[in-house]
């Protein structure tokens, strides 16, 4: 399906919300079918609009579109529970590290009090390239020591 195909389907099943994230950054969805503004153009906006956005909303609550995609592509692999960079704002982080901080507050009343809970997990943040090649890296040193070690056993059984 060409770019074009592919924006006028996602325009039909949600215009509004595209017109009105467009709106809020000083566009008009009608300056894309003028020619004024080029598909392109409008494609690279709707792929970097934030997870809050109207469209984005509006496309996570499709359970129609959701239903096709998984009859067509399967189920997507989950992912860790992190957001996505591009979403972390500066309010973003203040709710999570006060989230955080809510949740050892609560660990800590719960030990008052006697009980024995499960100590909190700190809420996902976004993960960097850096910090995913760096996961790799170690993971991969960490398979070679493995192998190391099992080859030593076997040396020293035989």
């Amino acid at each position: 399906m060409s770019r074009l195909a592919r924006l006028l389907v996602l325009i039909d099943r949600y215009g509004e919300d595209i017109e009105y994230d467009l709106h809020t950054m000083g566009l008009d969805i009608l300056d894309f079918f003028r020619h004024r503004l080029s598909w392109r153009k409008l494609d690279v906006i709707l792929a970097r609009l934030p997870a809050g956005s109207a469209f984005w909303a509006a496309r996570a609550d499709d359970d129609e579109a959701a239903k096709a995609t998984i009859e067509a592509h399967g189920i997507p692999a989950k992912g860790d529970g992190a957001p996505a960079l591009a979403d972390m704002s500066l309010t973003n982080q203040l709710a999570m590290t006060t989230n955080d901080l809510l949740l050892v507050l609560v660990d800590r009343m719960e030990r008052l009090g006697g009980g024995t809970p499960t100590p909190p997990k700190p809420t996902p943040r976004p993960r960097t390239a850096w910090q995913r090649a760096e996961k790799a890296y170690e993971s991969a040193r960490m398979d070679l020591l493995l192998v190391e070690v099992a080859e030593a056993q076997t040396r020293n059984n035989n």
